[in-house]
């Protein structure tokens, strides 16, 4: 049984055929998944908010920017912590090989069964539970201390409650990138809403607080 609800994950897919996302769409819809589709990885890139748990559904073979193309740039931008379930109707067994040792959590060959597809991603996404919530369970100092610099300083203006436009300003970089930023904040610190920004910075200095009396001489 799931320990977050079905509202806290988000299912992004990802490929160039139109009715195909549609048809997917409705069928994760209909099994009350929150489901966001893009037609290219560029698309993908620019828009999917991966502050949430979930997974991706990822089509091989896509022109500009392949699937395996997107997976690396996931990985190289740490943003590769989302199973990935790639769909291919034209794929062959190196590519799955290639696929699975960068870290891919299935490979599925079109056309395929609906049920197939919801079964899979029902395992991806208890194993994407699985790492929020013990990212989650880790004490807020090892949390906080997993984010740069930059994150820091985007934590602390959000929990401030400043708007998108007056933190891009304030920190000198554009509100797209301020977006990638915030995503990756709530990834790290385990956190899927902007509300519980504080109840983390209070659990924050609670710890050290902690930390500091444990410190101090008797």
């Amino acid at each position: 049984m799931l320990e977050l609800s079905r509202d806290s994950f988000l299912i992004h897919v990802v490929d160039d055929d139109a009715e195909f996302l549609d048809a997917i769409k409705f069928a994760l819809g209909s099994a009350n998944w929150r489901v966001q589709t893009y037609d290219s990885a560029g698309t993908f890139i620019e828009m999917a908010d991966l502050s949430f748990p979930g997974c991706i559904v990822l089509d091989l073979n896509m022109p500009v920017m392949s699937g395996l193309q997107l997976q690396q740039w996931l990985s190289e931008n740490k943003e590769g912590l989302q199973p990935i379930v790639f769909l291919t109707a034209y794929g062959n067994m190196n590519t799955a090989i290639h696929a699975f040792r960068h870290g891919a959590f299935d490979f599925l060959q079109k056309p395929f069964e609906p049920e197939t597809l919801l079964e899979v991603i029902a395992r991806a996404i208890k194993a994407s539970e699985k790492e929020f919530l013990g990212r989650a369970r880790e004490s807020a100092l090892s949390r906080w201390e997993s984010l740069t610099e930059k994150q820091k300083l985007v934590f602390k203006d959000l929990q401030s409650g400043l708007s998108s436009a007056a933190i891009a300003e304030h920190l000198g970089i554009s509100e797209r990138t301020l977006q990638r930023h915030r995503q990756n904040v709530m990834r790290k610190l385990g956190i899927v809403r902007l509300a519980d920004l504080l109840d983390f910075w209070e659990k924050l200095q609670e710890e050290r607080r902690q930390e500091l009396s444990h410190a101090r001489p008797n």
